[in-house]
């Protein structure tokens, strides 16, 4: 039961890391995500910090983010001035570029809504 897991008291052990390098082995993890991260990294540390997701990524990357769709740019702004935000389409040319195959998206809170979920699976070489 949850109240069971609530109760369970675990040390959680915290690595903390530059931002962009993960401090764990290659494929260490079968599901790797980042939950309204992204545009937090930037423009600087946003593709490197997806590619070190996929490197320790065994098979499976989740992501979900705000749209920059332009009924949303006002307010992405407002949210997060220096965000790195892209829209759909962007984040869609994004996931092929890193050899991500687009397992399942759609919008996490229906429409009229930015954000965006994406379930991503590593492409085969």
């Amino acid at each position: 039961s949850v109240a069971a897991i609530a109760t369970k008291k675990q040390e959680t052990p915290v690595h903390l890391f530059d931002g962009t390098n993960l401090p764990e082995d290659d494929q260490s993890f079968d599901l790797v995500s980042a939950i309204f991260v992204l545009h937090h990294a930037g423009p600087k540390y946003q593709v490197p910090l997806l590619k070190d997701m996929i490197r320790v990524s065994k098979q499976w990357v989740v992501i979900t983010e705000d749209l920059n769709e332009p009924e949303f740019v006002e307010r992405n702004e407002m949210h997060d001035i220096n965000g790195l935000f892209r829209t759909h389409k962007e984040w869609l040319a994004l996931w092929d570029e890193l050899q991500l195959e687009v397992v399942a998206t759609d919008l996490c809170n229906g429409k009229g809504t930015p954000q965006q979920y994406y379930l991503l699976r590593k492409k085969l070489d």
